[in-house]
C-alpha cells in the first residue's frame, strides 16, 4: 500500500473542488473550461476575478469537463495526500471546496529505493501536467509536462513554462539542477527506470479504495527513451 495518498471516488463536492482548480490556473484547458462554464450559464463569468462556481450545476460542470478537451477531464478517481486531509481534522468530504487541498487525477510514476516509495510523479486534470512529490508529499517540483525518474536519484524534467530539459540530482539537501538540455541534446548517463506499477484496490464498492504499489523490477532501456 502508498499509506500517504488517499483515493477517493469522484462525489458532487470533489468534482466540484476540482473543476475550482481547474478554472483558477493558466492552462489552455483552464481557459476552454471556463469558456464552456459561461456559455453553458450565464451567471458564470469568465473573467478572472469574478467567476461564480456556486451558479453552476453539477451537469453543467460535467459537460464543459467532457465537451471542453479532446479527452474528458472527468476523474475516475480523485488522488490527495494525507498531510492535506489533516488540515481539515479528516473531515474533507464536509469541507468548502475551495479550501480543499490540492487534487490529482492519477499517481504517474514512482521511485522505489531500500523497500521504501522516495519520489511520486503526481497527474492533474487528466493531462500531461506532473508535479515530483518526496515521499512525505512535499512538493520538490511544480508543474511539468515531462518528469522522468531515473536510477541514482537522477530525474529530467521539463517545466511546463518552456521546453527546456532540466537534469537534477536529489541529495539530501533537496534538488540539484546539473545541466539544461534541448530535446535533441539529451544526457547520455541517465538510466531511464521503467517497471514501477501503481494499482486502485477497490473491491467494496461502499468503501473508498486504496493504492497498491506492485513492485517490478525495474529495468533501463538502454539509456534510451520508450514510450510507457
Amino acid at each position: 500500500m502508498i499509506d500517504n495518498i488517499i483515493v477517493r471516488t469522484t462525489d458532487k463536492l470533489l468534482l466540484r473542488a476540482y473543476t475550482w482548480q481547474i478554472i483558477n490556473q493558466n492552462f489552455g484547458l483552464s481557459e476552454n473550461v471556463r469558456d464552456c462554464l459561461a456559455d453553458l450559464n450565464s451567471g458564470f463569468s469568465d473573467c478572472e476575478n469574478h467567476m461564480n462556481l456556486d451558479m453552476v450545476s453539477e451537469d453543467e460542470i460535467r459537460i464543459a469537463l467532457e465537451e471542453s478537451s479532446f479527452r474528458s477531464l472527468v476523474p475516475e478517481y480523485i488522488y490527495l495526500f494525507k498531510k492535506g486531509e489533516s488540515n481539515y481534522d479528516g473531515r474533507i468530504l464536509e469541507s468548502d471546496y475551495k479550501k480543499i487541498p490540492e487534487l490529482f487525477t492519477n499517481v504517474r510514476d514512482v521511485y522505489y529505493s531500500n523497500n521504501n516509495v522516495e519520489f511520486i510523479v503526481m497527474e492533474y486534470f487528466n493531462n500531461q501536467v506532473y508535479s515530483l512529490f518526496d515521499k512525505n508529499g512535499d512538493k520538490i517540483l511544480g508543474y511539468c509536462h515531462d518528469i522522468d525518474l531515473g536510477a541514482n536519484n537522477m530525474i529530467l524534467a521539463r517545466s511546463s513554462d518552456n521546453v527546456w530539459w532540466s537534469y537534477y540530482k536529489y541529495t539530501k539537501n533537496g534538488l540539484d539542477l546539473i545541466d539544461v538540455h534541448g530535446n535533441w541534446d539529451m544526457p547520455e548517463d541517465f538510466d531511464y527506470l521503467f517497471g514501477n506499477k501503481i494499482e486502485v484496490y477497490h473491491p467494496d464498492k461502499s468503501e473508498n479504495p486504496k493504492l497498491v504499489f506492485r513492485k517490478e523490477e525495474p529495468f533501463n532501456a538502454n539509456k534510451k527513451k520508450v514510450e510507457r
